[in-house]
């Protein structure tokens, strides 16, 4: 499952999946783009994109 939560909830959000027994990490950052030249359009992403930066262990 993915979550997407505001940046400053996600120590909260964490905590609580983290409580109830549930694994939880951050996987990226959605950002807002402006007149960024990117491969999205052709994927069917005209409204921006989402870049993973960490990883599962």
């Amino acid at each position: 499952m993915l979550l997407v939560v505001a940046a400053d909830e996600v120590s909260s959000v964490k905590s609580a999946l983290t409580k109830i027994g549930r694994d939880a990490w951050l996987v990226g950052e959605v950002v807002a783009r402006s007149h960024q030249v990117s491969d999205a359009a052709p994927k069917g992403g005209v409204g921006g994109s989402v870049k993973l930066v960490n990883s599962f262990n």
